[in-house]
């Protein structure tokens, strides 16, 4: 992890957050008197790629925004160690704020993150956020309007696990972090996050070989197929034709 020096803004501003903070719909939803007083006590931070952002030794006194890249955030069964990732936060999410109303210890923590590609983070301490949402609290309404979009998709992947077959939920996933990401097109919904098939797995809430193969299949029907650029890729033409219609 690296600290950058923030970048030189204009007092009479009102893009304190990051350029094009419009974009974001933690910025959209927060009040502008409120941006002033976050960006003064942000703290600018990279991190690598695989590099971990939050454990239960580090980074659990802030409250992170993405502002480019995107993070893993993933939990870890006590009883295996095995850990499932369950959101890939993009450029405007929050990481960390589950718990800003009531943080855990070492031992309740079971929430993880790290970064999915080389990635830029803007750090908000917790106590200091505090006493700007105390003093602000149309924030919280903001950071709610944030996480609630976390909640609607994990309760789209809770249904699918059950109404939908593994190939239908592997396209639905990339259909929809390609949608998050801003690539989809006419032709089709680019994955533009190099995503290991263990960490694909992970996601899918499923093992390596079983992804492995449904890989093959979606490709071998043209249902998915990976680009000059090593990406995956749905074609639009192709989507909604599962394995056994094809």
């Amino acid at each position: 992890m690296r600290i950058l020096p923030k970048k030189a803004i204009p007092t009479d501003s009102g893009a304190y957050v990051v350029p094009n903070s419009n974009k974001f719909p933690l910025c959209r939803a927060a009040p502008p008197q409120c941006k002033g007083p976050i960006y003064k006590i942000c703290i600018r931070q990279s991190y690598d790629r695989g590099e971990t952002i939050i454990d239960s030794y580090r980074g659990q006194g802030y409250i992170y925004i993405v502002l480019k890249g995107s993070v893993f955030l993933y939990q870890v069964s006590p009883e295996t160690g095995r850990r499932r990732i369950f959101w890939v936060s993009q450029p405007g999410d929050l990481v960390g704020a589950a718990y800003f109303w009531g943080r855990p210890t070492n031992e309740e923590l079971d929430d993880y993150a790290e970064a999915a590609e080389d990635t830029l983070l803007m750090a908000l301490p917790r106590n200091e956020l505090a006493r700007i949402v105390e003093q602000q609290k149309e924030l919280l309404v903001a950071f709610g309007d944030v996480l609630s979009r976390r909640l609607r998709y994990i309760e789209n992947k809770l249904v699918e696990s059950t109404l939908l077959p593994l190939e239908d939920r592997l396209l639905a996933e990339i259909v929809r972090l390609s949608k998050m990401r801003g690539q989809a097109n006419l032709d089709g919904y680019h994955l533009d996050i190099r995503l290991t098939h263990d960490q694909l797995a992970d996601l899918i809430g499923v093992t390596r070989p079983t992804l492995s193969k449904a890989i093959s299949n979606l490709k071998r029907h043209g249902c998915l197929f990976t680009d000059e650029e090593g990406y995956l890729v749905v074609p639009s033409k192709r989507l909604g034709t599962t394995r056994s219609e094809a």
